[in-house]
């Protein structure tokens, strides 16, 4: 859609017009803004596994959560305090989150934990 709107602002015609309505339209209709994921809380961040098939959010609800397209929640991940960020490991298997808690936190992608980093003596962000 950028692509379109600069091509509409270096030439305002009917055709670079036509081009800018059709992207925005077509941004309009992606299912990825029809999905209904939600925490209880603020979500700090959103991240897509490697493949592409799953969404990862971190929120202010203590909680991460691993999600599907299709908005279904298929793990949950918590912590003692507001979870400020979580990535996924290079190869989408493992799962890390940081929170306000002062903790790091390793699982696999059922919400089992693998390893708790609670050395840290201030909040954490990854």
């Amino acid at each position: 859609i950028r692509l379109a709107e600069k091509a509409y602002y270096l030439n305002e015609n009917n055709i670079a017009r036509q081009i800018l309505v059709d992207a925005a339209a077509e941004t309009l209709e992606r299912p990825f803004y029809n999905l209904n994921i939600s925490h209880e809380g603020a979500v700090n961040s959103a991240v897509f596994s490697p493949s592409g098939h799953r969404i990862l959010t971190a929120s202010s609800d203590n909680t991460a959560k691993l999600w599907d397209l299709q908005g279904n929640c298929l793990a949950t991940f918590r912590h003692g305090a507001e979870v400020y960020s979580a990535r996924f490991s290079p190869d989408g298997t493992k799962i890390l989150t940081a929170s306000r808690d002062k903790t790091a936190k390793m699982w696999d992608l059922n919400g089992t934990l693998l390893t708790d980093l609670d050395m840290h003596t201030d909040v954490v962000i990854c």
